[in-house]
């Protein structure tokens, strides 16, 4: 592997900072995914998350819903401020990775956390796995878009400072992407310890 030449000459074509801002950004919306939804200890709050469009604004669930806990495993989420809503937020509860059991009934949605089995607790690592490649998406995306940008400044700057600004950015995308295997790593191993 190369070294790095001048990171002062990088920082003019790039911002490093940002990136490992906007890469640490992905991963803690991940270990916070994992947190509240990809779990085997159920509460109100893991469907806070659950992020609904409206009028082309994102907003959580708890913000156009009342969701309550009637058992450890039943919950109901009353729309009746937003009934329009319904089938998006029966849409969102269903690509959630929660595997959860969705009844609609009027302007309420019931929703069953089933019952803690092997199959179960498969099912939410392979959830895991699918929220942490779609993490891994974004920071790729991130590295080849800047990538991308630092070739449009070719003709302002050497060979060799374009090349390592390159290498920097994938050097910073692998440990980030490092840390995202970590992340679903630990949380697969929580999930299926003991079966």
């Amino acid at each position: 592997m190369r070294s790095i030449l001048n990171e002062n000459l990088i920082s003019d074509i790039f911002d490093l900072e940002k990136l490992k801002h906007d890469m640490n950004l992905i991963v803690e919306a991940l270990h916070k995914r994992f947190k509240l939804q990809i779990t085997l200890q159920h509460s109100a709050g893991m469907l806070n998350e659950i992020s609904i469009e409206k009028d082309k604004k994102l907003y959580n669930l708890n913000e156009i819903a009342q969701i309550t806990m009637k058992s450890h495993d039943l919950f109901i989420i009353n729309m009746t401020f937003h009934p329009d809503l319904l089938p998006k937020v029966e849409k969102a509860l269903m690509i959630s990775g929660m595997n959860l059991g969705i009844q609609k009934e009027g302007n309420h949605i019931y929703i069953t956390i089933p019952k803690i089995t092997h199959e179960y607790k498969e099912n939410l690592s392979k959830s895991a796995k699918h929220l942490s490649q779609k993490s891994k998406d974004q920071i790729r995306d991130l590295q080849n878009s800047l990538i991308k940008e630092i070739y449009t400044k070719e003709g302002s700057y050497s060979k060799d400072i374009i090349l390592d600004s390159k290498l920097k950015i994938q050097d910073t995308a692998k440990e980030y992407l490092q840390k995202l295997e970590s992340i679903l790593s630990s949380k697969q191993k929580e999930l299926l310890s003991g079966l």
